[in-house]
Formats: C-alpha cells, structure tokens, sequence
C-alpha cells in the first residue's frame, strides 16, 4: 500500500512539469555534466577530464552503459523517473510524523510536491539528490529490521553521491538495546557495498582529487565560513567537530528511532562540504517533525502557564527555520556580494537544521 502511495506521489512532478521533464533534447541544468560524463567513459576516458563533474566513477559508469544499451532517450526517462521516485519516498516518509490517513497523506504529499519552493527548485535543476535522498531515508528506515537490505540502499547511495557517510556512521554506535546489532549490520553491508564499488571501477583517483579540490565558495554549509574569513583549511576541520559531536550524543544513548534519524539527517548534511537546495531536500523529515511536534504542543499547551515563553515564540522559531531550508536556493545569488551579506545568507540555510534538531531532540519522546 505505501509503495503505491509513492508510486503515485512519483508521478505528481511528472505531471506538474511535463513539457520540461519530457523533453530529452534540453537536459536540464544539472544533467549537462552527467551525460559529458557519460560519453567521456562511453568514448574510453576519464570522467573528470576537463569537466564539473563532481560524483564517483560509479554513477559515470551506470550512465554510459544506460546510454550505450537504453540510449539517450531512455537513459534521461530512466534518470528523471528514479529522482522523482527519491523525490516521493522522502516527502512520504517525512510526512509519517502526522496522524494521518493514507488519502490524506497523499493529498498532503501532492500539495508539497506543487508548492515547496525547495522541491520546484530541485526539480528543475535535475540533481541526483532527489534520488540519494529516498535511497539515504529508506535504508534508515529499514535499518531496524531489514539490515541486509537497508545496507544495500545506504551504500548505492554513498556510491552515486557521499551525502550519507556520516549517517552509515552512527549505525554503528546504536546501542543494543535500541537495534544497535542490525543497525550495525546495516552500517557493515553499507561499507562493503562502497568499498566493492569504489575498488572495482577505475578513474577513482579522479574522484579523491575532488576531496582537496576548493568548492565550498558556493554553498550553504558550514564549510563556506573558513573560505569567507579567508582560512583555506580543509573540510575534515568542519566536518571531524560534527562527527565527534554526533557520536557522542548516539553513544549517550536515549534516542529514540525519530530523534536518531533526524540527528543522523543533520549530521549528513552538516559534514558536507558542498551543499545545495536539493541537497537539503534530506532534512523534510526534520522540518516535518518540528512542525508536527511545534503544532501538537500548540494544542496542548496552556494559555495560562506563565513560566513559558508566548505560546507564538516556538511556532515562530519553528517556521522560520523551515522557512530559512526551503528558500535556501536564494543563497545562490549572493556569491559576489559583500562579506557580511554572503554570511548571513549562508548562515540562515547553514544553522536552520540545528535549530529544528534542537527542537527536536528538546520535545520529542523516544519511540
């Protein structure tokens, strides 16, 4: 039932902008340096020569055999349709945090799909994040009872783009008592999988001389405020600090199946070095539980208790944050303006997912 759900919320970008998406002889923007890639590994060469191609060997790889026996027509239908997929497996799953009904879910999913700023922009820019987003939320999903299966679609996700090694990470360190023994046997399968495909293709050389490669001028991460300040250090500086902070909250323990799933959601995305809107498609499920915890307390709370703060002060700081995520793509226009505007543009985008797992980690049982 919940698989139909999906396949059905799949079809909603697929119908919303069918002339754009239909069109294989205008890749969208996005697309341009997958298939160079593509016909480079097709045509016997590298994928990174003279190229913005930032993802693994892998991906070039399954590209130039799609294109080679699917041709290019098939190949940008199979493309577009896995992202739309990924697309609907992430909003379905964020939107589980709400006692709804299946029909209602869907509707609800629907309404995002046409309506948030964050997924239009991702639709229309034709990244691969659609689809590592889906693959990252249904392996942890899974993780807790189907192990072997949640480290297959966590390490296909790392190998198409490394958002999630920070996730697959903190599998390990689940306790036993809250699932730690599959979890980590997911994280085990995960690691095998990367390992097994990285070493199997070649150009990976390639794909490690873009790890000390300088891209992190245009993102809004926190890997962007060292290059504004004028500090050319590596990303391990940024990314190492929330790792460390990440593992010491899932080895304290207490978390619940919500709360580790958002803490492993932000954690992702904090330690990557280049981040975009589509990229923060990953945090729905965050921004959804805020708002389903921030409106749940909303109903419970007491006008008369006056030790709180005003009841619109949560709300406010809730919506805002949700607000900073879905209009990030606005950041992107700010990269030759002055020092301060380009800070508080990255900042907003950058510190609205720890605002929201804050919230959440403050106001959400363990369950």
């Amino acid at each position: 039932m919940h698989l139909g759900c999906v396949l059905l919320l799949a079809l909603v970008p697929a119908l919303r902008w069918w002339p754009m998406v239909s069109s294989t002889d205008m890749p969208l923007s996005d697309e341009i340096p997958y298939f160079a890639a593509f016909e480079r590994v097709a045509a016997g060469e590298s994928p990174y020569d003279g190229s913005d191609y930032l993802y693994t060997p892998v991906f070039a790889f399954a590209g130039a055999w799609s294109m080679e026996n699917l041709g290019h027509d098939a190949t940008v239908a199979l493309l577009r349709g896995i992202n739309f997929l990924g697309l609907a497996m992430t909003i379905w799953c964020a939107l589980a945090w709400f006692r709804w009904t299946l029909v209602q879910r869907l509707v609800v999913g629907s309404a995002v799909m046409l309506m948030a700023p964050q997924v239009s922009y991702s639709v229309l820019f034709g990244n691969l994040s659609l689809a590592v987003c889906g693959l990252i939320l249904s392996g942890l999903v899974l993780a807790p009872r189907r192990p072997l299966l949640a480290g297959l679609l966590l390490g296909v996700s790392i190998v198409l783009k490394p958002i999630a090694p920070l996730a697959v990470g903190c599998l390990f360190l689940r306790p036993a008592r809250a699932g730690g023994r599959r979890q980590m046997v997911a994280g085990a399968v995960a690691a095998v999988v990367v390992a097994v495909l990285i070493l199997i293709f070649p150009y990976r050389d390639g794909f490690f001389d873009l790890l000390s490669t300088d891209r992190v001028s245009r993102t809004v991460s926190l890997h962007r405020f060292p290059k504004l300040l004028g500090f050319d250090i590596s990303i391990l500086w940024v990314s190492l600090p929330i790792a460390l902070a990440a593992a010491a909250l899932v080895l304290r323990g207490g978390l619940g199946r919500s709360r580790f799933l958002c803490l492993a959601l932000t954690a992702s995305v904090a330690s990557t070095p280049v981040v975009w809107s589509h990229t923060l498609l990953l945090l729905l499920p965050v921004q959804a539980l805020a708002l389903a915890v921030v409106l749940d307390r909303w109903r419970t709370r007491r006008a008369d208790d006056a030790h709180r703060l005003p009841r619109w002060v949560e709300p406010a700081l809730v919506l805002l944050a949700v607000a900073g995520l879905q209009f990030a793509s606005g950041a992107g226009g700010i990269d030759d303006q002055g020092l301060l505007l380009q800070a508080v543009g990255t900042a907003i985008p950058a510190l609205a997912p720890f605002v929201l797992l804050g919230y959440v980690l403050h106001h959400t049982e363990s369950f």
